[in-house]
């Protein structure tokens, strides 16, 4: 296995992006973009895309609403087939077939359980 923990090659492999910058690098480059970009450089910039949105540039318009409106919240509804609720699978338990010294000893086994999660005590897979 070449990249195995412990292995030379693991420790010679080179990432191929350099990952995102330090704090200190974005800081400086949003200093130098806010020294460039004055309020009469923004008005032209702004006024650049009503021109384009009114001409039907649709980045112009989704430019402006962004900036205007917000960008939107993006909402994900999940349902089952034909907006159904989700089926599920799962081990359903039938209670009828125990005993009663079952459904005690079942019943015993769960305050155990619960017992142990309130005292602050990790509980068992």
């Amino acid at each position: 296995m070449p990249f195995q923990k412990g292995n030379q090659e693991w420790k010679k492999r080179k990432t191929q992006s350099p990952g995102r910058p330090p704090r200190p690098v974005e800081e400086k480059y949003h200093k130098w973009l806010l020294a460039r970009v004055t309020k009469d450089v923004w008005i032209k910039i702004v006024d650049v895309a009503i021109s384009r949105a009114q001409a039907g540039d649709d980045r112009a318009r989704r430019f402006l609403a962004d900036w205007c409106l917000g960008k939107p919240v993006e909402r994900k509804e999940l349902s089952g087939p034909e907006g159904g609720p989700i089926e599920t699978t799962g081990t359903t338990f039938d209670y009828s077939v125990l005993s009663d010294e079952q459904l005690d000893t079942l019943v015993d086994i769960l305050r155990a359980a619960q017992s142990r999660e309130s005292d602050g005590a990790p509980s068992a897979p």
